[in-house]
């Protein structure tokens, strides 16, 4: 007996995290942190380990760490709101990622809680 893997809960709107741009009418939706691609939520969770241990030792994130943070979070809103990236600002682009870090009960580095 070949076993089915169950559809994803991404698309589910009490798994999304739903935002508007000033002055648009346009909503973008990502899923809640659970709800990303293991591949990208894992990156993102070794990369912010690394980058959160130098800030907390005090010392200088390593720059490449800090690149590939930049181009994990790219990859992320490539993937679930495409375009977004080139219409926001760095500043904009940390309040949706802190707004959305929230919206999923979870900070980076955290591992997930089960997703029933």
């Amino acid at each position: 007996m070949v076993f089915e893997v169950p559809a994803s809960k991404a698309s589910i709107k009490q798994n999304q995290f739903q935002f508007k741009l000033p002055d648009s009418k346009k909503t973008y939706t990502l899923p809640k942190m659970q709800y990303i691609s293991s591949d990208i939520r894992e990156r993102m969770q070794r990369t912010s380990v690394t980058l959160k241990a130098a800030i907390d030792a005090g010392v200088e994130p390593d720059p490449a760490d800090a690149l590939e943070a930049s181009k994990i979070q790219r990859e992320l809103f490539e993937r679930y709101a495409p375009g977004l990236y080139e219409l926001v600002t760095d500043d904009q682009i940390r309040a949706i990622q802190e707004a959305w870090q929230e919206a999923s009960s979870i900070e980076l580095g955290e591992s997930s809680p089960s997703a029933d």
